[in-house]
């Protein structure tokens, strides 16, 4: 299962060359397509989320300087060199 969402995360990045405006609202996925550290409150990659279930309390860095990326309870992208595999650390629902 995770190969497959691994091959649809990759096939969304080669799909989508846009540039993206920073912004610490951006979710995920934007975040880190767009270059950014993506970072949220939790300490496992790729959390799921319940149908009605909140998201965790996140922020899109512009960049590894953050106090969040610092913080041992939140989980940055800026941990993975490839980025592609950084998509696998987002929130899912």
């Amino acid at each position: 299962m995770k190969f497959l969402i691994s091959l649809a995360l990759m096939a969304l990045i080669k799909a989508d060359d846009t540039t993206v405006t920073h912004a610490t609202t951006l979710k995920c996925g934007q975040c880190i397509k767009g270059g950014y550290n993506f970072c949220y409150l939790g300490t496992t990659d790729g959390p799921v989320i319940t149908n009605g279930g909140s998201e965790p309390t996140s922020t899109c860095c512009a960049d590894t300087s953050c106090s969040q990326n610092s913080d041992a309870t939140y989980m940055c992208s800026s941990q993975y060199s490839d980025k592609e595999y950084a998509l696998q650390m987002c929130p899912q629902k």
